[in-house]
């Protein structure tokens, strides 16, 4: 016996010696592969390698998890090596004919998936991505010919059966009763699990559609023959006319339309048993009734991600629809289903199937499906409990309409062994963000980029339409006459027409330019970004001190942020808006710790933030790098990371730059950087403004917030951290009065009511919220030339 997936890989004299066979079927089966590598089989397997692996391509693009897959010449696909294909006219812009114009419009986009590419778009326009195969993984899919392919749960009875593998095929499904009904297509909202499985085992959770001796099958499979991984990935399945193939791996395969969608992606991070919210995934398959061709359909807006053309199929219609859990296993312990326990009717602790819906005869939905029967060929190893009317609401989940609570306990020689820890995949998850939300939020701040450019930092920003920023998905944006060379209407003319030519920071860039004219850049982010921000939740969140205080405080987090800061009294005073020179400074700070110096102005519940921050979470390094912050309307995000976020007008100025080199403590000279928050006396839109010319960067609409003016104002250091010790502010140590060895604000001002700039603030407030850490020293007459009124501040940090 050999364990190890080695043996799945190395020569083909170890293909086939895994360890869930006895030495003698292995021996078997080895000999048989060998035999299949020479006389007619080795042709049919490098035709296969040649037909899956076209020579039409491209180009390669790597996944956000480092896959290759290769860019196809839409019309070299696999399935146009059918015969029936011969005179066809299907064009990669195509689109179900019976959907909406609106509909198919928003599709032909096709760049709503750039977010899972390293170059932030997929494949070039007019090109597929289809993933790479090797001989040796043609030779390990077909070692167990016809025993290893999926099937329907109909082929299998607990009495008897006609499939000669059905003791090796295992269902816990709903399915539509098989008598003589009429199916066009089937839905469903399939929970993200990670069951463990052997090397030539699978555990697949899927939508199946029977048509005839044809079937589709599509959802989310363990499969480590087909993907050489224990990861939960994306598959579809495809038998029709006597043949049948993963994703496009033969010429009934399906027919890709989208240069940013891989068959195959990694589903991962997989739901973990319990937590309050759950990882799930929309699928559909529909028949378009204009011409009988099948799409696949995937994600929250239901995007056609490809189709199969109806002339595959020997018959037209489906006639039953099954949705749940299969296994293979040639060997016995089998593998795990869903969450490898028993379900017992809890929506948090059992794997489910939700929004199950059919597309009838007629072409109508049926949500309910309530003639569904439930089916599990075995109840000692895989169970299914089918609810037509869940009533399932668990903290912050809720499901509606039908659910299957599928699958299911080790099976082990045919016995329950309650005592075995199946265990579960350990998965990075949020609380607050399931893989919805993370996959809405990817969406929106990855727009689609009409070219990725990169900094002299090596950076890598997306240059997206001006109108196709995040911030213009607010609701409040849908009839507004924005655009990328307004600037405020309350400056004068003259320092309007200097600022549209905007070219002032293209040496930020290796092109020495920046994005194209009409186009500004956005940082691309990855779902692990998101994740590790959201992984504290609200704990690690900007905010103003004055929610903390030396005694008490309504803040729940107020002991794991601390300020050292200058701020103007909140008494009832109002403020139009602020500037400040900040010293550039990189204090230390851990992993999950950030450390930043900032202007910050409260307008009632909301605020913004502007100013430079080392935050590993954030960035990824431990560089001080430029920031905006937002909370506005009950939502919060940093730069363009939500539809509250600010507004770019520059197609030059990046935020997130790193803003090295840093000030070194004790030098002759300083780095520094100037900031502004100002408000646009003619219509109450507030704009960043940075440099020593005060170029506009960008804006936030007046009407994002709940109070037009600013309350009170804030300039200085804010640390997070959970733990301690805490994190350095400034230069990390305390200031004692020195410009060129403390950390500095200087030239401070406020645009007070009357829209008049006070460079004196003489009202101003010094406050640290424990001096053990972090102090702060307001000076409102500074001895030094030009400095103004400036505020020293910094700290070592708590570290008890």
């Amino acid at each position: 016996w050999i364990y190890g997936w080695w043996g799945l890989y190395g020569d083909r004299s170890t293909l086939l010696s895994f360890g869930v066979f006895s030495s003698g079927r292995s021996q078997t089966l080895e000999e048989e592969a060998r035999r299949n590598a020479t006389g007619v089989n080795k042709y049919k397997h490098t035709a296969k390698f040649h037909i899956v692996n076209s020579i039409f391509m491209v180009g390669n693009d790597k996944t956000i998890h480092g896959e290759k897959y290769g860019c196809v010449d839409f019309f070299k696909q696999p399935a146009f090596d059918h015969p029936s294909m011969k005179n066809h006219t299907y064009h990669y812009k195509m689109r179900p004919i019976s959907h909406s114009e609106e509909k198919r419009k928003r599709e032909t986009n096709n760049t709503g998936f750039g977010y899972l590419w390293e170059n932030g778009v997929g494949c070039p326009i007019g090109t597929v991505p289809i993933r790479r195969i090797t001989k040796d993984d043609i030779l390990g899919l077909n070692s167990l010919e016809d025993i290893y392919t999926p099937r329907s749960s109909y082929n299998t009875s607990t009495v008897g059966t006609s499939d000669p593998y059905y003791d090796q095929h295992h269902f816990a499904v709903g399915r539509t009763p098989n008598k003589g009904m009429v199916f066009n297509g089937a839905t469903m909202e399939l929970c993200i699990t990670a069951p463990k499985v052997k090397p030539s085992q699978f555990s697949s959770a899927r939508l199946h559609i029977q048509m005839g001796d044809d079937f589709i099958q599509m959802g989310i499979t363990v499969n480590p023959l087909l993907y050489k991984d224990d990861q939960p990935r994306l598959f579809v399945y495809t038998k029709a006319g006597g043949q049948q193939c993963y994703n496009h791996q033969c010429d009934v395969g399906m027919i890709s339309v989208r240069q940013d969608y891989p068959m195959g992606l990694s589903m991962l991070p997989a739901s973990e048993r319990g937590a309050k919210t759950s990882y799930f995934s929309s699928f559909g398959l529909i028949k378009d009734k204009a011409n009988g061709n099948w799409w696949f359909e995937f994600g929250t807006d239901a995007e056609e991600i490809g189709f199969w053309p109806s002339n595959l199929f020997r018959q037209s219609s489906g006639n039953y629809v099954e949705w749940g859990g299969e296994v293979f296993t040639a060997s016995l312990p089998g593998p795990q289903m869903g969450y490898g326990i028993f379900p017992f009717q809890q929506v948090r602790y059992d794997a489910y199937v939700k929004r199950v819906a059919i597309l009838d005869n007629n072409y109508n939905f049926d949500t309910k499906v309530d003639y569904m029967e439930s089916f599990s060929d075995d109840n000692r190893g895989y169970q299914v409990i089918d609810f037509v009317k869940s009533e399932f609401q668990d903290a912050e989940m809720e499901v509606k309409g039908q659910v299957m609570c599928v699958l299911l306990m080790c099976y082990i020689f045919g016995h329950i062994i309650t005592s075995h820890n199946c265990g579960f995949i350990e998965a990075r998850i949020s609380s607050k963000f399931g893989d919805l939300e993370i996959e809405k939020k990817l969406r929106t701040i990855n727009k689609p980029a009409v070219k990725i450019i990169k900094t002299i930092h090596g950076e890598k920003y997306g240059c997206v339409d001006f109108f196709k920023q995040p911030a213009f998905d607010h609701p409040s944006m849908k009839n507004h006459t924005y655009h990328y060379k307004m600037r405020p209407i309350s400056h004068s003319e003259e320092k309007r027409k200097r600022e549209t030519n905007n070219t002032g920071f293209g040496y930020l860039w290796e092109n020495g330019v920046g994005c194209p004219i009409g186009t500004v850049p956005i940082r691309r982010i990855t779902k692990d970004d998101i994740l590790g921000l959201n992984s504290l939740e609200d704990i690690y969140t900007p905010r103003s001190s004055y929610n903390t205080s030396t005694v008490g405080t309504s803040d729940p987090y107020y002991d794991q942020h601390h300020f050292a800061v200058g701020r103007t009294p909140n008494k009832g005073m109002v403020f139009n808006g602020a500037t400040m020179e900040l010293c550039i400074t990189a204090p230390k700070v851990k992993p999950s710790q950030f450390s930043s110096a900032r202007l910050h102005i409260q307008m009632g519940d909301d605020f913004i933030q502007m100013g430079i921050t080392v935050n590993p979470l954030l960035y990824k390094d431990d560089q001080p790098r430029l920031f905006v912050y937002t909370k506005a309307g009950g939502q919060q995000c940093y730069n363009h990371q939500c539809d509250v976020g600010m507004i770019s007008v520059r197609q030059d100025y990046p935020m997130g730059l790193s803003m090295l080199p840093a000030s070194e403590r004790g030098a002759k000279t300083s780095y520094f950087s100037s900031f502004g928050l100002i408000k646009d006396k003619a219509n109450g839109n507030w704009w960043f403004e940075f440099g020593t010319d005060a170029e506009e960067i960008g804006f936030w609409p007046s009407n994002l917030f709940r109070q037009s003016s600013g309350n009170y104002v804030e300039w200085g250091g804010e640390v997070f951290t959970a733990s301690l010790p805490g994190p350095q502010m400034g230069y990390g140590i305390f200031p004692f009065q020195q410009v060129r060895y403390d950390a500095y604000v200087k030239r401070v001002a406020i645009l007070d009511n009357n829209y008049n700039f006070d460079t004196k603030v003489d009202y101003m407030e010094s406050f640290s919220d424990d001096n053990r850490g972090y102090q702060v020293i307001d000076f409102v007459k500074s001895e030094f030339q030009d400095a103004g009124h400036i505020i020293y501040y910094g700290g070592p940090g708590l570290d008890h």
